[in-house]
């Protein structure tokens, strides 16, 4: 069932439109000068072996995998309104003015190069990325707006494996925008949006700056006291580890706990290690103040606090006080 792809290359018009057939294929080189869609609940493949380009336009109603071993270069529109999955060893590159829309689902597991252009992963879309994203020239806008159901919130980029930002790339997490997962970023990242480090539990590593906005709001999920030696994975809590500057010009600390979880006293949870200089402080929350009481296992509520200054000096932790004051045991003065 279906069939290679023609007429190739094909030619531009302003009103004809190459309309795929369920199962169509590329397994050469094939060039769109044109128009292409995708029908809602097709699947077209590029296959191993097959390089795709798109110097036009092409909409993806329905399923496009870009398989192990086959190339998808983007020069012109891609809109995908449903899934477009790129495998394991397969390649997408994003060139000169191109831009990929998601409005749907893209999913990669191989290489995906935003060369220059620009990749949207708009409202109520999501990116799920389990391979390497390399943002070099481009730009990474998650949870940009769009005409979507009102109901859609976030854009959310779930990063389980490696974004890569340099030269003149950036990421920015848009107020719509929701990061989480426990991958790692190399480069600096600016968040207007959600982080949430994990899923329920997890950490996430900025090889970078993390520019923390005003209207942005750090999750932080508190599911155990153990952070398995910093191990993303296995840690049963949330933290967001920074190896440049963290940068706080105002936003929001959110904390819960979760699996039902109960804090102690004299518990403390290192949410941050930070390898460069810390800037400011989350709104309403200065050093020393209260996130909020949370359950115990002693029969009553405890407030968890902030610190600023943990660890070798500038990490930020959450912590309960102690059962009793040691200079009380000690008689210290």
């Amino acid at each position: 069932m279906g069939s290679q792809l023609s007429p190739n290359p094909n030619p531009w018009s302003s009103s004809a439109t190459l309309v795929t057939q369920n199962g169509d294929y590329n397994a050469t080189f094939f060039k769109n000068l044109g128009f292409i869609t995708n029908q809602s609940d097709f699947v077209f493949t590029n296959r191993s072996g097959g390089v795709f380009d798109n110097d036009q336009e092409l909409k993806n109603y329905g399923s496009f995998e870009n398989n192990d071993g086959a190339t998808l270069n983007n020069w012109g529109n891609i809109y995908t309104f449903a899934n477009l999955f790129n495998a394991a060893g397969g390649v997408y590159n994003n060139n000169s003015a191109g831009i990929l829309d998601n409005s749907g689902f893209v999913q990669n597991n191989g290489t995906m190069n935003i060369n220059s252009g620009e990749m949207y992963n708009a409202q109520g879309a999501a990116l799920l990325n389990k391979g390497a994203l390399l943002i070099k020239h481009g730009k990474l806008y998650n949870g940009v707006l769009c005409e979507c159901d009102p109901s859609q919130k976030n854009g959310t980029l779930i990063n389980n494996g490696s974004i890569q930002i340099s030269e003149r790339g950036s990421l920015v997490n848009e107020k719509n925008g929701l990061i989480k997962g426990a991958g790692t970023i190399q480069g600096d990242v600016s968040n207007f949006g959600v982080i949430n480090a994990g899923t329920s539990a997890g950490g996430h590593l900025i090889d970078g700056t993390l520019y923390h906005q005003q209207s942005g709001i750090i999750r932080i999920e508190l599911g155990g006291s153990s952070d398995a030696n910093r191990d993303r994975s296995k840690t049963e809590y949330d933290f967001i580890d920074v190896t440049e500057d963290l940068v706080i010009n105002g936003g929001r600390l959110g904390v819960s706990l979760i699996d039902n979880f109960e804090l102690r006293q004299n518990q403390e949870f290192i949410i941050t290690k930070l390898g460069g200089e810390l800037t400011g402080h989350y709104d309403g929350l200065k050093q020393g103040d209260s996130v909020g009481r949370f359950e115990s296992v002693h029969g009553f509520k405890l407030d968890l606090h902030i610190s600023y200054v943990a660890g070798d000096g500038n990490d930020i932790s959450l912590y309960t006080v102690p059962l009793t004051n040691p200079d009380m045991i000690f008689g210290y003065t």
